[in-house]
């Protein structure tokens, strides 16, 4: 039953859709229109920063970290070889910020930092 129903199928196609089958080219090997591009990125991004103080440090009492916001930006230039084929190198400027806090005892008294 399996064999017919693929033999019906494949009937069906060569009737049926032979006429419409046209051979797909994968890469555009035409020369682009534009030889170079250029553009700009912006993004946003958050950091976060991780410590072991209270583990490596006798005397921490207390500690607080806090992530903040940053940004990303920069241009890119697209270089078109071929329609299928471009390098895009750029420069960009990333900032990363976080806050820390750090409460310890050196046996007597309280200091921050």
């Amino acid at each position: 039953m399996k064999r017919l129903f693929i033999a019906l199928c494949m009937a069906a196609v060569a009737i049926f859709g032979g006429s419409r089958l046209n051979a797909q080219t994968i890469f555009d090997t035409g020369v682009p229109e534009n030889l170079f591009r250029f553009g700009v990125r912006l993004g946003f991004n958050t950091s976060n920063l991780t410590n072991n103080y209270d583990k490596v440090m006798s005397g921490v009492e207390w500690k607080d970290n806090q992530w903040r916001g940053g940004f990303n930006a920069g241009f890119v230039v697209d270089i078109n070889f071929r329609n299928f084929f471009a390098i895009q190198p750029g420069a960009f400027i990333y900032t990363r910020k976080n806050d820390y806090h750090l409460l310890y005892t050196d046996g007597h008294s309280l200091s921050a930092i």
